[in-house]
């Protein structure tokens, strides 16, 4: 009987975090990091063990459950929030996701795990500026952190800086030159700069690092059409051929939509 009412007791706060999530913007701040310490630490370094388990088998709410009692028995341990925030950003609980964050940064403001997965909430809600912000702080703490400028890049493209996503993207690279996915973001950008040669050369680097990157093939093949035409068998058309391939044994099944339109348009 006391479990359940321990049970009902979570969800009832759970529901009431909502609620202020989505009353509230505002961002808090704090001097410095308060470590986690003592039997209450101890005790909730437990639960938020469960909770990450239970987010593993996709039981997201129950995961919650779990990080609200490991919160309540010691409300200064930074990664409880997060960890929370980021179970509610699954369940598309975005801007409750963002107080779970901004909490996380006040206990701990050095966090850049924190800054990465705010500033992604914040591009997917279109507030760029915001976004950019929190990938500056990023990059600030973490000046070598190639994912940092790849993902300050992308919301930049996405906000139609393409310059300055495009220097975004060059200094990823100079950073980490071996992952394939940096050479298509830094693609998009010089095609929408007019540097379309360019561009296929950076989806050719993306396909030697990676020849199952359906993206690769799949950007290459559209700008070869800009370039000289849709061609049927020949030009674009055989990268977007093997595009699709990749995206069907991938079980992309997005991916696979996308390339097919762009070949039956």
């Amino acid at each position: 009987m006391k479990e359940r009412l321990v049970a009902i007791a979570c969800v009832v706060g759970f529901i009431g975090l909502i609620i202020f999530g989505i009353l509230s913007d505002t961002s808090r701040t704090s001097s410095g990091k308060i470590q986690t310490s003592g039997s209450n630490g101890d005790d909730s370094q437990k639960y938020v063990d469960r909770g990450k388990a239970k987010a593993d088998k996709g039981e997201y709410f129950e995961a919650i459950i779990e990080y609200d009692i490991a919160i309540k028995l010691n409300p200064s341990d930074a990664k409880s929030y997060y960890y929370r925030g980021k179970a509610k950003e699954v369940l598309g609980l975005r801007t409750a996701a963002i107080v779970d964050y901004d909490m996380a940064i006040s206990l701990e403001p050095n966090a850049t795990y924190v800054y990465n997965d705010r500033g992604w909430i914040k591009y997917k809600l279109e507030q760029h500026t915001a976004a950019i912000a929190d990938y500056d702080t990023l990059i600030s703490l973490e000046p070598s952190g190639a994912y940092a400028y790849c993902n300050r890049g992308r919301v930049k493209y996405d906000f139609g800086r393409y310059t300055d996503a495009l220097a975004d993207f060059d200094k990823a690279i100079s950073l980490e030159s071996d992952y394939a996915d940096y050479y298509n973001y830094r693609g998009l950008a010089k095609v929408k700069l007019g540097q379309h040669f360019d561009a296929i050369a950076d989806y050719g680097t993306a396909i030697r690092l990676d020849p199952n990157n359906a993206r690769a093939y799949y950007y290459r093949g559209l700008v070869k059409n800009d370039i000289v035409g849709h061609h049927p068998r020949g030009h674009g058309w055989e990268d977007l051929v093997k595009a699709l391939k990749l995206a069907e044994k991938m079980g992309d099944r997005k991916l696979y939509s996308t390339i097919k339109d762009a070949m039956y348009p």
